[in-house]
């Protein structure tokens, strides 16, 4: 074998060096990402699994909704990522319209938080009184529970 020979087989090699270390930057990051999107979507699964709500009591006083809401899961909910419709209609998250509010005495481990057992309350105003009002709440894993009005209290005077 001559000295031509001997460097076009060393410059094959290094060409099918490069080609395969080309090959996995692009197909190691393609990889992660997609190993990092699965174990997301696995911790939103396995969240919702463990996620229970339900509305206990809902109280219409001419305009005022109050609604009381018992978290039945294992996981603590962000109160700032809890969506709330009434009558189908988003109710914002940054608007005076709604307060959501925690027993302050019992909220002492995660404070913020709507903790596995812990009572939420949840005020609406401006609301038009009806006795079919549909109220829903939605948190961060897409878990939900709605109730309507034909169950509650109407308080008008």
């Amino acid at each position: 074998m001559g000295f031509g020979t001997g460097f076009a087989w060393f410059m094959l090699g290094i060409v099918v060096i490069m080609f395969f270390a080309g090959m996995v930057v692009v197909y190691g990051d393609r990889i992660i990402k997609t190993t990092s999107g699965l174990v997301s979507k696995g911790d939103s699964i396995e969240g919702r699994m463990n996620t229970a709500m339900d509305i206990t009591k809902v109280f219409n006083n001419c305009g005022l909704i109050t609604i009381f809401a018992e978290n039945m899961g294992s996981e603590q909910l962000d109160l700032t990522k809890v969506d709330l419709f009434v009558n189908n209609i988003f109710i914002a998250r940054d608007t005076t319209v709604r307060t959501f509010e925690l027993n302050s005495s019992l909220d002492i481990r995660n404070q913020g938080l709507w903790g596995p057992g812990e009572v939420l309350m949840i005020n609406v105003t401006s609301v038009a009184p009806k006795v079919d009002t549909v109220v829903k709440l939605i948190n961060q894993y897409g878990s939900s529970v709605n109730a309507t009005l034909l169950d509650a209290t109407l308080i008008c005077s």
